[in-house]
């Protein structure tokens, strides 16, 4: 079997895995969830929720609240509201105290400040939890809040809870038995250890291959899943269990790191898929949003509230964004690009997702077994990205194998036509040049150095051809080796050579090798030295009697009285006049202005015949 159906056959296993996974945990979560009337509250228990608006009422405040009727009853333990930097009061009644369970819990890993007023007999026994208070929480050091409840002794007087917070949530109401809460530990314990695990895991696994093989891919990847891993311990509050005493120190930079996140998606899109090359409207618009993700940085500083909303509205245009280029990608010819439009898709879908449960519409941890969806779904984007980096470094590295290997066989070319290139005075420095250019197009653009060995080839046969060519040759085989120098060459200065042809006659004979090295010392004397660069422009007309050739570049010119004529302008220039005048009876001519440019003519009598 080869390679291309091996990959073939691994990837829709890995699809069938990621897919039958989510199926998995979806039925499990679905079929977890009671229904609506089992969840409703029993008639002789009551919940109730006030929005303290100013954030400052003291427990009798809100006790006075009911009593002017400001709560709202509701019908089941979950509640959809809570806004950013949003304060609520909660109020929990039950005339037959066995309806109270030995521990209430509020299923919101990521709550800020959570404080639960127990009635006594001389006011309340207040209890904290929630990351801003990792230093003097005393519940049950769950990753959301959990306190105990001892109905035995519980005074006939509502239970109140103050909850605080400055990001968006909706909160569930739980109550666990002793066993129930024993349950509850493995489930979160092992779900949580699973999930978070895997993410660590990709994300090392890729930045240990980084280390070994050098793709900055695997590197841009590994980062991004290492602050999706810290981002979704905040979601999930699992630093409140890894560093109960400290949580507040990171949790509290939820949306700075989330922002973090969003920009190393965009940075590793950029890195992966080359959009530089490929389009630079979608590259200066990836640019443009990672200015707009360090813009958040200062709002979050100024204004929480618009804070939120501003990363959340980012969430979900940039990996739209992202997926429209990758899918134009694909169609394009990018096939590499395919296993990421699923990606970028599921991370939209868990980015909607991520929002509706923000605003309410969607409530999640309605069951003791809760399954975080969200996580679920990042875990499955991130396999998906890890197969398809996994092909891409293998497609690079078969490709930067073949680029070696047609590397090395040009090198000894060279080495059995030294003799033949001496002859065609190739100069060393330029052989060199181009060989090492072409070296380190091997590790960063495979395409473009394979585009560059088969001009260096080209460029090699023709001029060996041409050191034993004794006769005249068409223009056009002149032309097409010059065409490949001028290729080489603009390889290695890029922007700082222009070439431009203007090519109205063509079907006659010249000399071997006249032009070439014109359009060489055009390059070397005239245009490299000038900063900016410059243009080389090639044109060749028909005259009354003569053909005329012309090589002019706006480079910095010389004095043809000076020393410049000495080495390789010189002979060069002699030996193209003397061929020329020698085999078919043509004329040269060089006239050159210092800081304006240089002209090299040539013409060729017509009727000249082998």
């Amino acid at each position: 079997m080869n390679n291309s159906k091996k990959t073939e056959k691994s990837l829709i296993f890995t699809g069938v895995g990621l897919l039958t996974l989510l199926v998995s945990f979806g039925i499990i979560y679905t079929l977890n969830i009671p229904p609506k009337e089992e969840r409703a509250l029993p008639d002789q228990m009551m919940i109730s929720y006030y929005e303290d608006t100013v954030g400052r009422l003291t427990v009798y405040d809100a006790s006075a609240k009911w009593d002017q009727g400001g709560f709202v009853r509701n019908e089941t333990p979950s509640f959809s509201f809570g806004r950013s930097h949003s304060t609520f009061w909660i109020r929990i009644e039950a005339k037959k105290r066995r309806l109270l369970k030995n521990y209430i819990a509020l299923f919101c890993p990521n709550i800020q400040d959570v404080q639960l007023y127990i009635p006594t007999e001389d006011g309340y026994d207040v209890h904290y939890s929630g990351w801003a208070n990792s230093l003097t929480r005393d519940d049950e050091r769950m990753t959301y809040p959990v306190f105990q409840l001892n109905t035995d002794t519980l005074r006939e007087k509502p239970i109140y809870m103050r909850i605080q917070s400055d990001y968006s949530h909706n909160y569930t109401l739980e109550f666990y038995t002793q066993k129930e809460l024993n349950q509850a530990r493995i489930v979160e314990f092992s779900l949580n250890s699973f999930l978070f695990g895997m993410l660590v895991a990709v994300a090392f696994t890729n930045l240990i291959a980084f280390f070994k093989i050098k793709d900055k891919n695997l590197l841009a990847f590994s980062i991004c899943i290492l602050l999706l891993s810290i981002h979704q311990g905040i979601s999930y509050g699992m630093y409140n269990i890894i560093i109960p005493s400290h949580s507040y120190i990171i949790m509290r930079l939820s949306i700075e790191i989330g922002l973090l996140f969003i920009l190393s998606i965009i940075v590793f899109f950029i890195i992966f898929s080359g959009v530089k090359v490929y389009n630079k409207f979608y590259y200066k618009t990836l640019l443009f949003f990672i200015a707009a993700c360090l813009m958040g940085y200062p709002i979050c500083f100024m204004d929480k509230v618009a804070a939120n909303f501003y990363g959340h509205s980012l969430t979900i245009i940039i990996p739209l964004f992202i997926l429209y280029v990758s899918f134009r990608m694909h169609r394009s010819g990018h096939k590499e690009q395919r296993l990421f439009m699923i990606g970028w898709g599921l991370t939209i879908l868990l980015y909607a997702i991520s929002m509706l449960v923000c605003e309410g519409i969607i409530q999640m941890g309605i069951s003791t077994f809760h399954l975080p969806t969200e996580l679920i779904i990042m875990l499955t984007v991130s396999m998906v990205f890890a197969v398809a980096i996994t092909e891409y470094v293998r497609w690079m590295q078969l490709d930067g194998q073949q680029v070696r290997q047609q590397y090395q066989e040009a090198s000894e070319r060279i080495k059995w036509t030294e003799t033949a290139l001496l002859q065609t005075q190739i100069k060393p420095h330029f052989l060199y040049n181009t060989l090492t250019a072409i070296e380190q197009l091997c590790e960063t653009d495979s395409e473009k150095a394979q585009r560059a060995i088969v001009d260096f080839a080209a460029f090699l046969r023709s001029n060996i051809d041409f050191s034993t060519e004794t006769q005249l040759i068409r223009i056009e085989r002149e032309l097409s080796n010059v065409k490949h120098y001028l290729s080489l060459e603009q390889m290695r200065f890029e922007e700082r050579l222009k070439v431009e042809y203007d090519i109205q006659a063509d079907g006659f004979l010249v000399p071997p090798l006249v032009v070439q090295p014109m359009v060489e010392n055009a390059v070397r004397h005239g245009i490299t030295k000038r900063a900016e660069g410059g243009t080389i422009t090639i044109s060749i007309r028909d005259g009354q009697t003569d053909y005329i050739i012309q090589v002019t570049d706006d480079g910095v010119g010389f004095d043809l009285n000076s020393d410049i004529w000495i080495e390789g302008y010189h002979i060069g220039i002699d030996n193209a006049r003397e061929r020329l005048h020698r085999q078919c009876g043509g004329g040269f001519c060089i006239d050159s202005k210092i800081d304006v440019g240089t002209v090299v003519t040539m013409s060729i009598p017509k009727g000249v015949n082998l």
